[in-house]
């Protein structure tokens, strides 16, 4: 890495291999004098590059045997899984590859022929994938929507014929660690369409973390003039009592005529105050916007003014709310190399035989990335970043306790990664950065008791203007996932739908695609 000339060479010889060398051959690129940092001369780009082009990459020393070691690894592994298995071993059990993102229909028939080789169940289960990924290819969003619903277990077992055990050893660490419910509350549609999602598009990370969505967001709003206050809650909503000026017409059921709104919002630094706004979006969790709308214990909310005790208002205030879904994340930091040098995510499918072994106190880990690998940002420089889900169950059979939850984790990981047993169960080298217990993470989008009816489940999102069935006075608009799907694109699909429609109320005109990237 302190020779340019180097990298030249390098560029030269990959076009040789390409064009001469074994089609099973396995390229790896090791960029030495990593423990030289202030005679570094190469730029990091070279790394993305030699990655993008399917090399195993990584920044090796001689003098301190930095990932010399998971280099190695990583290339045995790649080199296994193209002569007869697709996995490697991994504490006596193998890592399955059942084929890459971002494929055509061809080349998905080839993923489902070379997958018969994966040491997941038997081929039978492997060649059932080739129906399933044409599905989700061939149709479009909406029409995955269309498709009748059930609950994923259901629709694995009964429309595609996949077994128990491979639905238990793949899909439910793979759908449970994105919907965080078991599949049997999980709807068909949500199923397709994530599936879609990942087999269609490469999945990746925002260089500089998940909040510089937020700040991206953020900025497009102040640069548009929009006054963005922090640290700020509200309170309740009110109606004005005499009308405001500024645009009439469109959104929201009940009738506001012109009047506004005032918000009464708390904050640390200027304790409670009133904003007064000709309309109002909500754009909170399920929870806080009924206690807005339909009151809770201290006020009555919005759309409860007015009412005596014993009265009945035209609204379904007892429809029960979706479930909440609560999740766990534990990071950890540590210095090169990863036991996985790959951008890859590892379920956890020991549960395939044995359902003791995942989501419970002993086997806590639902799946294992290590973001590093992904964005280089995410740790410093000879450092890595491993992120490790753990699910509702293991969560509370620990009493949601971080300190066992961590070391039920590291003791796990060190069985999947003997190689690095002795640094993972040490807190000095394997330092645990962060611990996270979110409740109420994600809205249900499916209930097996009720269908997917109220749950977070509906492309396109609901109409803004009601909120569980109920509508809302003029100006007053509701959004969030739990009005969409229960994913990112759900909530700002969701958000789309409400900013439009009070645009509609402020200018009188419909502001289509004024939000579009």
């Amino acid at each position: 890495m302190s020779t340019v000339e180097s990298v030249k060479w390098f560029s030269l010889v990959t076009v040789e291999l390409e064009n001469r060398g074994r089609p099973d051959l396995v390229l790896a690129v090791c960029g030495n004098k990593s423990d030289l940092h202030e005679d570094r001369l190469v730029d990091r780009r070279a790394g993305r590059n030699a990655r993008g082009g399917g090399a195993v990459y990584a920044e090796t020393s001689a003098r301190t045997g930095a990932a010399s070691r998971g280099c190695s690894w990583t290339s045995a592994r790649r080199r296994c899984r193209r002569e007869r298995s697709s996995g490697a071993e991994c504490g006596g059990r193998r890592i399955a590859d059942l084929g890459k993102p971002g494929r055509t229909v061809k080349r998905v028939l080839l993923d489902a022929l070379a997958s018969l080789f994966s040491p997941i169940c038997g081929p039978v289960d492997k060649l059932r994938l080739a129906p399933l990924f044409l599905t989700v290819l061939t149709k479009s969003v909406e029409g995955l929507f269309d498709m009748d619903e059930t609950d994923a277990r259901t629709c694995l077992r009964e429309t595609y014929g996949f077994s128990e055990e491979f639905i238990n050893a793949f899909f439910v660490p793979f759908v449970e660690g994105i919907y965080l419910a078991p599949l049997e509350d999980v709807s068909s549609r949500m199923l397709h369409f994530v599936m879609k999602m990942f087999a269609g598009r490469s999945a990746s990370l925002p260089r500089d973390g998940m909040r510089t969505v937020v700040d991206q967001l953020g900025k497009r709003a102040t640069d548009l003039g929009v006054d963005v206050r922090y640290e700020s809650r509200a309170v309740s909503i009110a109606a004005e009592e005499e009308e405001v000026g500024g645009g009439g017409g469109g959104g929201g059921g009940g009738d506001a005529g012109g009047r506004g709104y005032v918000v009464e919002v708390k904050s640390r630094a200027a304790g409670k105050r009133a904003v007064r706004a000709r309309c109002v979006v909500i754009a909170t969790d399920v929870d806080a916007a009924r206690g807005l709308l339909l009151g809770g214990e201290d006020a009555n909310g919005l759309l409860g003014e007015g009412r005596t005790e014993g009265s009945s208002p035209s609204r379904r205030e007892d429809e029960e709310l979706p479930p909440r879904r609560s999740v766990g994340c534990v990071y950890y930091g540590f210095e090169s190399p990863a036991p996985i040098l790959d951008p890859v995510l590892i379920l956890n499918s020991e549960g395939g035989r044995d359902a003791s072994r995942r989501n419970t106190r002993e086997y806590p880990i639902n799946n294992v990335c290590f973001p590093s690998r992904v964005q280089g940002g995410y740790a410093p420089r000879s450092h890595e970043l491993c992120s490790v889900l753990i699910l509702e169950n293991a969560l509370n059979e620990h009493g949601r306790d971080v300190d066992s939850i961590d070391r039920s984790v590291r003791t796990q990981l060190a069985t999947w990664f003997p190689e690095y047993a002795r640094d993972i169960v040490d807190g000095s080298r394997w330092i645990r950065k962060g611990a996270y217990v979110i409740d109420e993470a994600q809205p249900a989008n499916y209930r097996r008791d009720r269908g997917g009816a109220g749950c977070a489940n509906v492309h396109g999102g609901r109409d803004c203007s009601t909120f569980r069935g109920v509508s809302l006075p003029g100006g007053v608009f509701v959004c969030g996932d739990h009005m969409a799907t229960a994913t990112l694109n759900g909530a700002l699909e969701s958000g789309v739908n409400a900013g439009d429609a009070a645009a509609r109320v402020i200018v009188g005109t419909r502001m289509t695609g004024c939000l579009q990237t």
